[in-house]
Order: structure tokens, then sequence, then C-alpha cells
């Protein structure tokens, strides 16, 4: 009788901490959502966007513009997903809870790479996108980079090398829901469109 007391007891303990760990992730997700919401709407309201004027070149640095402290570098949007993003200019553990983050090159090189945490205000709905779904990049001088879905796949979270091939002018990603791969989304450049056209 006390071992079927214990064992219910252990499985109790094991139902109330697997909903401790799910309600922690919502709420990441929630603060993580609104800080995104904050930024757009500061990135627009403040007409923090310049226009350059002359022809984009690749080895051009990507603008920054500092809101609350934090470096983005422009905006993210895949519309079939409804999701449109703010990006930070340099990836860590700490910037990844607020936004998704540039985890290597640049969209004027063409080997731009782009990582957030699976959320599902961030990235957590990319294994829903299909090939040839769009997706624009807009920096912070208006310039927009619109992209098509060539390829998903899943790499290792150790084959970094894999993940920046510059085979692809960009690419997003974000872990798997059990933490043990990353889902890739590769894309291609299919338009560069000027502020001033739209």
């Amino acid at each position: 009788m006390n071992k079927g007391k214990f064992l219910i007891g252990i499985g109790i303990f094991y139902i109330v901490l697997s909903l401790g760990i799910v309600l922690i992730h919502v709420y990441h997700d929630f603060r993580a959502k609104e800080n995104s919401e904050q930024v757009l709407n500061s990135l627009m309201q403040e007409e923090q966007v310049k226009r350059r004027g002359d022809l984009l070149g690749s080895e051009m640095e990507m603008d920054v513009v500092t809101v609350e402290g934090y470096e983005y570098i422009g905006i993210l949007s895949i519309p079939v997903l409804e999701l449109e993003l703010p990006v930070l200019s340099e990836w860590d553990y700490s910037n990844l809870e607020m936004a998704p983050c540039r985890y290597s090159g640049t969209a004027y090189k063409g080997n731009f790479v782009v990582a957030a945490h699976n959320y599902l205000s961030h990235f957590g709905k990319l294994a829903r996108l299909s090939t040839g779904d769009r997706v624009t990049f807009r920096d912070n001088e208006g310039n927009v980079f619109c992209y098509e879905v060539i390829e998903k796949d899943k790499l290792g979270p150790t084959e970094v090398e894999e993940m920046v091939d510059a085979e692809y002018n960009l690419t997003l990603f974000t872990c798997t829901a059990e933490g043990t791969e990353r889902l890739t989304v590769r894309c291609n450049k299919v338009a560069e469109i000027s502020e001033e056209e739209n």
C-alpha cells in the first residue's frame, strides 16, 4: 500500500514538473513576443530608416539602430507565418531571449544566417514553411531583400560549417522541439527592392 502511494506521489511530482517546464516556455515566448512588438513599433514610429541612395555593395556593413540598449539591423518578415520580427545585430544566448539574431553573414554578401528560439512568436513555426514561400528582410536603410524558401533540413548542433554554407543567400534556424537538432530553412534571393520603389 505504501509503495502504491509512493509511486502515485512520484507520478504527480513529474506531472507538476512537466507542467512547470511548459509554463516557463510559454512565459518566455510571451515576453519575447512583447519585446519584438515593442521594438518593431519603436523602429517604425521613430522613422529610423535611412535611405542610402547609392548602390549596395557586398562589403558594406549593416547599419545598426539601438533600441533600449540593443542593436538591431532590420526587420525579417515571413508573411505565410504572419511573422514580422526585428533582428538583433549579434548572436548570443541573452539576445536570443529578446529577438532573432544575426548568426553570421550579411544580406549584402548573400550569406545571411539568422537564429531564433523556437518560441511560437519567433521561429517555432518554421517547420510549416514550404518550398516557394517568401521571406523578406528590410535593413535599417530601407533596402528590402526578397527570398524564396528552397529547402528545409535538420542539422546536428555542432554542424556549424554546414549551417553557414555560403551556397544559400539566407538561412533561418532554430532548435527542434526536443532540442537535439537544428531545423534549418534555406532561401535564395529572388529580388532586391529599394524603399523608394515601394
